[in-house]
C-alpha cells in the first residue's frame, strides 16, 4: 500500500513521513542501506522529497525499474494516474541536524498494560 497522504491540509501533521521520521529512518538503517517510497499524489512526493534532503544526507539513488506493485498501484495505473517514486540510500558517516524532533511515540516503549 501507500501510505495515506492525508491531503486536508489541517491533517499533514499526521503524515507518515515527516522530518522526525525520515530522521528516524536515517539513524536507524545501516550505511548502505535503503528505503524506497511511492505515490500517486504529487505535492506528497514533492513534500518527501523536500523534507528528505532537508533533513539527512540521504544520497538519492534511482527507484527500482521493476518494482513489485501493489494492488493500489496496479488500479491507479489502469485509471491512468501517474505513479511518484523515489530511493535513498545512507552514506557511510553522515549526521542528521539536531533540530530534528524526537518521535516521542516511536521511540518510547508502549504503557504497560493493567492484567
Amino acid at each position: 500500500y501507500f501510505p495515506d497522504p492525508w491531503p486536508k491540509r489541517k491533517h499533514h501533521k499526521r503524515r507518515l513521513l515527516t522530518p522526525s521520521f525520515i530522521a528516524h529512518l536515517f539513524r536507524t538503517l545501516k550505511p548502505g542501506g535503503e528505503w524506497h517510497f511511492a505515490t500517486d499524489v504529487a505535492p506528497y512526493y514533492a513534500q518527501t522529497l523536500e523534507i528528505t534532503r532537508e533533513t539527512t544526507p540521504f544520497e538519492e539513488i534511482p527507484p527500482p525499474s521493476d518494482p513489485i506493485p501493489t494492488a493500489f498501484e496496479l488500479k491507479y495505473r489502469a485509471q491512468g494516474r501517474p505513479i511518484y517514486r523515489t530511493a535513498f540510500r545512507r552514506p557511510e558517516g553522515g549526521t542528521i541536524s539536531a533540530e530534528v524532533v524526537e518521535m516521542s511515540h516511536i521511540l518510547s516503549p508502549p504503557p504497560a498494560r493493567e492484567p
